[in-house]
């Protein structure tokens, strides 16, 4: 069992939410054949940047970029008058937040019969809780629930 001091159980519970939802997007990245892996911190890349690039490279190029982004405010004025306006952007995103919770049933569902079993659910909570327990010491310490720091903290820089 892992143990959680009561004062850092709150930041434990939202680093799971972020968590879950960071499996769930690496879940869709790996199903749609974008599961490649280039460190920490690259789900975002994968769910976001890998599916604009169009001639499966590895590499995205500016026009791939102009082209996946002309496409997705193609998707999300949804009443095609050339204008996104805040309705059609929170569609959107609850139309992305249910593919979310989707894939992540679909990722716990370890037998593949469309429904998550009580035992399937707690595996993938045991699993996600000792993947924050970095050091494999049982216990989550508060740096632990930090994001690892890379050359540009997973984020990228314009020249």
């Amino acid at each position: 069992m892992v143990k959680i001091p009561a004062k850092k159980f709150l930041l434990a519970g939202a680093a799971v939410v972020l968590l879950g939802g960071a499996i769930a997007a690496a879940g869709y990245a790996a199903q749609s054949g974008h599961g490649r892996h280039h460190g920490h911190g690259s789900h975002w890349l994968e769910s976001m940047l890998l599916p604009m690039d169009s001639d499966n490279n590895g590499s995205i190029t500016r026009a791939e970029i102009e082209s996946g982004a002309a496409a997705k405010a193609t998707e999300i004025d949804t009443n095609k008058d050339g204008s996104i306006t805040a309705e059609e952007v929170v569609a959107d995103r609850e139309k992305q937040r249910l593919q979310r919770l989707a894939d992540e049933i679909k990722a716990m569902d370890q037998d593949g019969n469309g429904a998550v079993s009580v035992q399937e659910y707690e595996n993938a909570q045991i699993w996600r809780m000792a993947r924050l327990d970095r050091d494999g010491n049982g216990t989550i310490d508060p740096e632990e629930l930090m994001p690892r720091k890379g050359p540009h903290d997973g984020m990228l820089h314009r020249q």
